[in-house]
Order: C-alpha cells, then sequence, then structure tokens
C-alpha cells in the first residue's frame, strides 16, 4: 500500500521506471517528511484529546455541584416561604409567651448561623494559606488540619443529629386536629413532587426527553402507592365500648403528661403504677378494665401515628432524593447530547477535510501524469539516437575486431613456436636438476651420520656432567649437615619448630571486637623483658647483631631456617660458610 498523500502510477508505468534512483530517492524523502509530519499532528491531536477529556470530567463534577447546590438553595427558599406563610396565618392566634419564645429561637438560630459562618470562613482561610505554601508545607501542618477538619465534621455530625432529635420529638408531641390526615399528606406530596419536577422542566431551556421524566413520574407515583398501601395496613382505629371520643382525648392527656412512654414502639411497654389510678380520677364513671382497654388503644393510637409520620417523612425525603436524582439525570443528559454533537460536528470535519485532500491528490495526480507522458517522449527520443549511434559504433567495432583477430592469429602461431622451444629448454634443465639432486643427496648422508656421532658424544659429556653435579651436591649436604650438628651440640638446646609454630595466648583468642575502654579493664596477656631475654632466638638476633653478622648472608640464612648458635663462635675449617663471612 502506498504512503498516504502519494501518487499511485499504473503498472506499467511504474515499472519504467523501477530504475530511476533519483525519483525514488525523492519519493521515499517526501514520505519520510509527511509520516513525520503526521506522526506529530497525531501526538498534537492525543495531547488535546486528554486535556479537553479532563477538562469535561472537571467541568461534569462542577456542573453536578452547582446543580446540588441550587437544588438546595431552591429547597431553603421553599420552605422559608412555606414557614413564612403558615406563621403569618397563625401568629394572631397564638400567645405572647409563644411568640416570645419563637423571637428567642429565631435569635439563638442566628447566632449559631454567625458562629458556624465564622468557623467556616477561619477554617477556609487557613486552608487557603497552607495551599498558598505548597511548596514548602509540612507534614504535621496538613496532619493537624485534617484532624481539626475531622473534628469539625464530628461535631456539625453531633449537633445535626441534636436538631433532628429534637424536630422529630416536636413533631411527636405536637398534635394539631385540623392538620390533614397522612394519606392525604401522601397524596398533596406525590402531586406536589409530579408539580416541581414539571416546573423544573419547564425552566430548562434544553428540554429533557419525555422517557426520562415519565419514568421518574412513575417512580414517584410507585412510591407514594407503595406508602399508601403501608397507610391503609395501619389505619385501623376502634373506640372501646362505654367510652367517648372526648375521653380518648383525656386519657390521651393524662398519657402525655408521661413523657417517657409518649413515644414507646413496643407492644407491651413498662408503665407507671399511677397512670391507671389518675386515668381513673377522671374518669371515675369508667371501670378499671375499661380504663386498661383505653390507655391501650391509645397507646396504640400514637404507635399507629408516629408510624404514619415515620412513613410520610421517609417519602418526603424519598421525593427530595428523586428530584436531585433527577435534576442530576437532567445534567448528564445534556453532557451526553452535547458530547454527541461535537462528535458528530467533529466527523462532519474530518469527511470534508478527506474530500478537499482527495480533490487536491486527483489534481496533483493529474499534474503529475502529463509531466510523465512528456518526459516518456523525451525518453523514447533519446533511446532512438542512442540505438543509431550503437549501430555506427558497433560497425567500426566489427572491422577493429576482424583486423584484431588476423593479429592474434599470428601471435598465436608465434607463441606456439616459442613455448615449444621453452619446453626442450625446461627438459634440459630438469636433466641437469636431477644430477644435482643425486650429488645433494649423497653428501646429506654423510653429513647426518657424522652429526650423529656429535650428538652422541655431547649426550656422553652431559651425563658425565651431571653425575659429577649430583655427587658435589650431595658432598656439600652431608657437611652442611655436619656443621649443623656441630652448632646444635655447642648451643645445647633442642630443635622443636612445633613450638615455635604455635601462637601465642594473644592469637588464640576466638573473642569478638573489644573497644579500649572495655579492654582496658582486664589483663594483657604478653611476654615480659626476662621471657624475651630467655627466648634462643632473641639470644640469637643479638648475638648476630653484636658480632655485626646479621646483615650478612650468614645470619640471614640461619635466621631464615632457625638454627641457634652460640653468642660468640669461633671461626672453624668445618663451617661451609666461612669463606663468605
Amino acid at each position: 500500500m502506498p504512503p498516504r498523500g502519494s501518487v499511485t502510477l499504473p503498472r506499467q508505468r511504474f515499472r519504467s521506471l523501477a530504475f530511476s534512483a533519483e525519483d525514488q530517492e525523492a519519493a521515499l524523502s517526501e514520505w519520510k517528511a509527511k509520516a513525520q509530519a503526521g506522526g506529530e499532528i497525531l501526538k498534537r491531536i492525543s495531547s488535546k484529546i486528554s486535556c479537553q477529556r479532563k477538562s469535561a470530567g472537571d467541568a461534569t463534577r462542577s456542573g453536578r455541584w452547582l446543580a446540588e447546590g441550587v437544588a438546595l438553595e431552591r429547597e431553603t427558599v421553599s420552605c422559608e416561604l412555606d414557614f413564612e406563610k403558615a406563621w403569618a396565618a397563625c401568629s394572631s392566634l397564638l400567645q405572647e409567651s409563644v411568640l416570645q419564645e419563637r423571637s428567642n429561637m429565631a435569635e439563638e438560630r442566628e447566632k449559631l448561623h454567625e458562629s458556624l459562618t465564622n468557623l467556616v470562613v477561619t477554617v477556609r482561610k487557613e486552608s487557603n494559606e497552607l495551599c498558598s505554601k505548597s511548596s514548602n508545607v509540612q507534614r504535621s501542618d496538613v496532619e493537624a488540619m485534617r484532624d481539626r477538619l475531622a473534628a469539625l465534621r464530628e461535631s456539625f455530625s453531633e449537633s445535626v443529629r441534636v436538631i433532628e432529635h429534637q424536630a422529630e420529638t416536636i413533631m411527636e408531641e405536637i398534635e394539631d386536629p385540623g392538620r390533614c390526615s397522612p394519606t392525604e399528606t401522601i397524596q398533596l406530596l406525590v402531586q406536589s413532587s409530579i408539580d416541581v419536577l414539571e416546573g423544573v422542566c419547564e425552566s430548562m431551556v434544553n428540554k429533557p426527553g419525555s422517557s426520562l421524566v415519565r419514568t421518574y413520574k412513575d417512580a414517584i407515583e410507585a412510591e407514594g402507592d407503595s406508602v399508601l398501601a403501608q397507610l391503609a395496613s395501619q389505619e385501623c382505629e376502634s373506640i372501646p365500648a362505654g367510652l367517648s371520643v372526648r375521653d380518648m382525648r383525656k386519657v390521651s392527656v393524662v398519657l402525655r403528661t408521661y413523657g417517657n412512654i409518649s413515644s414507646v414502639d413496643s407492644d407491651k411497654p413498662l408503665l407507671p403504677g399511677d397512670l391507671y389510678s389518675r386515668v381513673q380520677q377522671i374518669l371515675p364513671d369508667i371501670s378499671g378494665d375499661d380504663v386498661r382497654l383505653a390507655v391501650d388503644e391509645v397507646l396504640q393510637q400514637k404507635r399507629r401515628k408516629a408510624c404514619a409520620r415515620s412513613l410520610v417523612f421517609q417519602f418526603r425525603k424519598k421525593c427530595l432524593e428523586l428530584l436531585r436524582s433527577f435534576e442530576k439525570a437532567v445534567v448528564a443528559d445534556e453532557e451526553i447530547g452535547k458530547m454527541v454533537e461535537s462528535v458528530e460536528r467533529e466527523a462532519r470535519l474530518r469527511e470534508e477535510r478527506q474530500q478537499k485532500l482527495h480533490k487536491e491528490l486527483n489534481e496533483l495526480r493529474a499534474v503529475r501524469e502529463a509531466e510523465e507522458l512528456v518526459r516518456r517522449e523525451e525518453e523514447e527520443e533519446r533511446k532512438r539516437e542512442e540505438e543509431e549511434k550503437t549501430q555506427k559504433i558497433n560497425r567500426l567495432r566489427e572491422i577493429e575486431y576482424q583486423e584484431r583477430l588476423k593479429q592474434l592469429r599470428l601471435y598465436q602461431e608465434q607463441q606456439k613456436e616459442l613455448q615449444q622451444r621453452e619446453l626442450a629448454l625446461k627438459e634440459a634443465l630438469a636433466e641437469e636438476e636431477a644430477i644435482k639432486r643425486a650429488i645433494r643427496i649423497e653428501r646429506n648422508g654423510r653429513r647426518v651420520l657424522e652429526r650423529q656421532r656429535e650428538y652422541e658424544e655431547k649426550c656422553r659429556t652431559r651425563k658425565k656432567r651431571h653425575e659429577e653435579l649430583n655427587a658435589m651436591k650431595i658432598a656439600h649436604q652431608k657437611t652442611l649437615e655436619a656443621f649443623f650438628q656441630n652448632v646444635r651440640d655447642q648451643l645445647g638446646v633442642a630443635s622443636d619448630p612445633e613450638r615455635v609454630l604455635q601462637g601465642t595466648a594473644s592469637s588464640k583468642q576466638n573473642e569478638a571486637f573489644i573497644s579500649f575502654a572495655e579492654a582496658s579493664r582486664y589483663s594483657i596477656y604478653g611476654y615480659t623483658i626476662d621471657d624475651m631475654a630467655k627466648d634462643p632466638r632473641f639470644r640469637l638476633q643479638l648475638a648476630l647483631l653484636e658480632a655485626g653478622l646479621h646483615q650478612t648472608a650468614y645470619g640471614r640464612e640461619v635466621l631464615s631456617q632457625g638454627y641457634r648458635v652460640p653468642a660468640a663462635q669461633k671461626p672453624s675449617e668445618d663451617n661451609p660458610l666461612h669463606s663468605r663471612v
């Protein structure tokens, strides 16, 4: 397959250019340059793709964070408006103490909000300072900031749990007779969630898909149907015989005074001993068994109401989660649509570039084909001229060949005659060389016999000298042994090589390395001056030193061989080293 951007020639045209080295080198250099340029473009495109992918991920995360923040702000504003409307409707009916309590709670809320804001601003400022000196930041500063953030997060979580517990307690203790039933509340919540979902869809510039909206609506309705089914299974209120609704409310008020059992979830809670007596005092016309039935029924009603409030709260929380997930899904759908559009746009641009490139290549191919046609015509004309010149040269060469052929035949005849003469001369020289070789062979035979006799004579002389030298060495060794025996007898010291070669007490120690401070606490083993004076080797060295023989051949021989001699030795004729001393 030819390289991209090159011109493809027909097979017969390419065969005609097969031996054009200049064109091949030019095409190869052009192909290498385009390949290198294409590689650089590919690297730049890959780097741009990675950067775009990273920025798309960052934009996705930032968009999700912004969507969640906007949803939270919208929910906060909606809750505040609902609360203000409800408060404006019921503020005229409340007592002065309740209004004062609300104002106090509002002040506490403002203080708490201000303290939390200041704390968050302080932590943010410290984290920004830590980020500004990221080049020389220390690990201890990072660990301290991490611990502080963990403690702050734990305190926030604890505060949120306390506030949620207080809110649940208030909701359980407050019973408003005029409020809607749990079933109506669930239906209203379902309708309001669907309205909010449609409002979000209307507020968006790019409308989400109908299938996505239908899916979330079905999910909200299915969750509402499930909660309604649970509430329907629990709605089975009954009033004992002989009691009215007013009597049941009185029993409920009495039970409310016992806060520790008002929210009991067990089937048989532990009731105070004076509970039945107090109910009996309020309702003296009711028997003891009816009182017990009334108390049990009120407890069951409270338990069912608490369960219903829990279901409503969970459904509201689930609706909020579904709405938030819908916003995230819409954002993701928009991003996917944008990505698909960008991919399609890139495909269109790539197709346009390819078409433009094909058009340029076709124009270039047409120009090159025209140039190639003109060049082939010039090449054919040049070939015809060269063929005519070649024919003329061939005719001249034929004439010259015939003349040279005649000269060659004459030369061959002369060479044949010369070879015959040389052959006769070589035969004469060979006969003369054979005679000389016979004479040389005879002379060499006499020379070999003479050399064999001389070699035998040399071997006998060498063997005789070797025997004489061995005899001299044996005599010399005997003389040395007699001399050394005389030296041993005069010194009176027995030779003990094993003791001399034994290690000292210091070298026999197998202990590990000991410092000087630690070793100074123990006794050091070695030789005293008396021990050294008693050593024959030391006495021999002193004797040689006093006599001035410690650097002579005799002194070196005695010290190296380990012989013991008296300090003052008289010269003797039996000493073989006497002449060298």
